[in-house]
């Protein structure tokens, strides 16, 4: 029972911490604006799930999750959309955002598949791996922006 109200705080946590981060990089109002509106969205969607539907410390909220994680995806599209636009892509190896994001990207798109499809797959086998593999991909790509990251570029 622990567990799985740490795993749907940290989905929580995860989903709202990436959503903002971005959030605070992007400076196109309409832009904003959606991402504000994905916020609020995933925000009901869990509080209504949560209140009617499922009980927070008794089962896992993997819907709540998933629609998270696709705000998450789509918020860091919005990041790139107005990167493309921008003069930082010039030197965008040494903005430790942009690396964070390629980590994150990554990550929630090799997730979201095992996590839709994860009834008709073995949990215990499949599911370490993949998780283990991502990881290790994430990881390494926030190692890479703090190494190659330059201060004059992350503004």
């Amino acid at each position: 029972m622990r567990a799985i109200k740490l795993s749907n705080s940290w989905m929580l946590i995860n989903s709202f911490f990436y959503i903002l981060f971005f959030l605070g990089k992007i400076r196109n109002t309409l832009k904003r604006k959606f991402i504000i509106g994905f916020v609020l969205i995933f925000a009901l969607y869990t509080l209504i799930s949560m209140l009617f539907f499922k009980n927070f410390g008794k089962e896992y909220f993997v819907d709540s999750w998933i629609l998270g994680q696709l705000f998450v995806v789509l918020t860091i599209m919005l990041y790139y959309s107005e990167l493309l636009k921008s003069d930082a892509i010039l030197n965008i190896k040494y903005s430790l955002f942009f690396w964070i994001s390629i980590g994150a990207l990554i990550f929630n798109i090799g997730i979201l598949p095992v996590f839709v499809i994860g009834e008709l797959i073995d949990w215990q086998g499949i599911f370490r791996y993949i998780l283990v593999i991502l990881n290790i991909v994430l990881n390494l790509s926030f190692i890479t922006g703090f190494v190659l990251s330059k201060k004059e570029f992350n503004n």
